[in-house]
């Protein structure tokens, strides 16, 4: 027991005092980089989740379920970060906020242990993820 309470007491103290960027440190990686790679992530993503539900085997895509939901909503703040320009920007959001209702309803299906047909959500899915690829394309130029 009195290992226990010094593992957590070491926890602790490393939690509060543990690492911090150093005062007027700056990124090692740039908002446009950021928003990026972000953006590249949740292509891929949504990419295998289509193919897991296509394949009937939406455990597949279990961790990209839980992983896209968080890249979905730092996209618009990552674009407006990237000074992407407001028509894309609002692009960006759009598609991200209307992905991000599809994977959000599969998700609470897998979580209420629901069987999840790939036809309920193909359109949803097909048309953010033809968005997001869209949107890749203009970005890339």
């Amino acid at each position: 027991m009195r290992f226990l309470r010094i593992v957590v007491c070491l926890s602790c103290i490393g939690l509060t005092f543990g690492c911090e960027a150093k005062p007027g440190a700056t990124s090692k990686v740039s908002p446009a980089e950021s928003f990026q790679a972000s953006f590249t992530q949740a292509v891929s993503a949504t990419q295998k989740i289509r193919d897991a539900l296509a394949d009937g085997k939406p455990d597949a895509a279990h961790d990209e379920l839980h992983d896209i939901g968080h890249l979905l909503q730092e996209l618009p703040s990552l674009a407006k970060a990237a000074a992407i320009d407001s028509a894309t920007s609002e692009s960006v959001e759009k598609t991200a906020k209307g992905l991000f209702d599809v994977i959000d309803k599969v998700d609470a299906a897998l979580h209420d242990g629901k069987e999840i047909k790939y036809d309920d959500v193909k359109e949803g899915l097909e048309s953010g993820l033809a968005d997001l690829k869209k949107l890749a394309e203009s970005l890339k130029k």
